[in-house]
């Protein structure tokens, strides 16, 4: 069964690293050129597609792990559904994480952190759907918004395919 997840994007280093991989994402050319992804199989990828992908910290492991191909991933940026995507395929690579994002310096745990559960991702949408919606499906508490990288639950996600029939029909309706 198909499953829906929830990214946030609404500090301003995460919507720097959303434009920067999700939203603009990369030629097919310029991203085989970042010598981290020389394991990867370029016939995985459509060369006239642009590549996109997101990276999860460890913190959310567990979310990650429940991530299957063709699964949907919609990005919250400040009570906005923004964009939707598609689970493509999976990889842990922590040497294409700092290139592309950097590290995460956690003062608490006085470490760094990094975005090394990678997701790519196809099928992207930019949308403008209110969370609020995302909400009464769920029942949610109205104040809710998206604080980690979590899978919607399966009650909400029910309803809406109940109501659109797909995922798809439900983002273009609204």
């Amino acid at each position: 069964m198909i499953q829906l997840f929830l990214a946030p994007v609404s500090s301003t280093q995460l919507y720097k690293n959303y434009q920067k991989t999700v939203e603009n994402g990369f030629n097919f050319q310029s991203f085989f050129s970042l010598k981290p992804t020389i394991t990867y199989q370029k016939k995985t990828f459509d060369k006239r597609s642009i590549i996109r992908l997101w990276g999860i910290k460890d913190l959310k492991i567990s979310q990650y792990k429940q991530c299957n191909i063709d699964d949907y991933i919609f990005f919250y940026h400040k009570g906005n559904i923004i964009s939707s995507a598609r689970i493509l395929s999976l990889d842990k690579n922590r040497e294409l994480s700092i290139l592309l994002w950097g590290k995460d310096f956690d003062r608490l745990k006085n470490r760094n952190e990094y975005w090394d559960n990678i997701i790519f991702l196809h099928s992207f949408l930019k949308v403008s759907l209110n969370f609020s919606i995302l909400i009464k499906y769920a029942n949610y508490d109205a104040k809710a918004s998206v604080r980690g990288f979590n899978k919607y639950r399966m009650d909400g996600l029910n309803k809406i395919l109940k109501d659109y029939g797909t995922i798809d029909k439900f983002l273009k309706s609204n």
